[in-house]
């Protein structure tokens, strides 16, 4: 699979007349080491509500040795992992699960939902953070749990549809969490 195409070249600092073949190894290279794959669906369930769900799964393979902290894979908050922070758990091989109940409210595309999401992270190696990062993976890693295990996350959502892309905040929280403990996501992506 090639990542890029001749057009994208120049985007991503490589020359225009970059060979192809080349381009083909790179991408080889990324597929060997990286495995990705998901998979999301929605039901309606009569009338404005619609049950979705997803998964998605990553593993990345360097061989013997330790780990570089570069090519962790996250999960918390925005990466996938509603009422935790961003990037609370890592490691090296991860499975998401995402399941909303949506009540959509207009024909736009906005919704109000509940939701449980649940992770599960793995690593097979120890990280070694100035790998790859130098001194900045280190600190960035300062909160992030490394210890293999299973993760819930679950609460409630609304989002709406702007002119400029779509808005939405979310109230989530983990298992045995007080409410003052709760996490507020807020996202915005634009559709320019």
């Amino acid at each position: 699979m090639n990542y890029l195409t001749p057009s994208d070249y120049e985007s991503y600092g490589l020359e225009a007349t970059t060979p192809l073949a080349w381009v083909t190894s790179a991408s080889a290279l990324i597929d060997s080491h990286c495995r990705r794959a998901s998979l999301a669906s929605a039901a309606s369930l009569g009338g404005p509500r619609v049950l979705y769900g997803s998964v998605r799964a990553e593993r990345v393979t360097l061989g013997a040795g330790d780990f570089p902290a570069d090519e962790l894979r996250y999960v918390g908050g925005s990466e996938g992992l509603r009422g935790h922070r961003d990037r609370a758990f890592a490691g090296n091989e991860i499975v998401v699960f995402n399941l909303e109940q949506r009540w959509i409210t207009d024909p736009r595309g906005g919704r109000a939902y509940f939701f449980l999401d649940a992770a599960r992270h793995q690593l097979d190696a120890p990280v070694t953070a100035g790998v790859a990062g130098g001194l900045g993976a280190a600190a960035s890693l300062a909160r992030t749990e490394l210890s293999p295990g299973w993760e819930l996350g679950y609460g409630a959502g609304l989002r709406t549809r702007m002119a400029s892309g779509f808005a939405g905040l979310e109230l989530g929280l983990a298992p045995g969490a007080a409410l003052r403990e709760a996490t507020i996501h807020v996202r915005y992506a634009s559709s320019w």
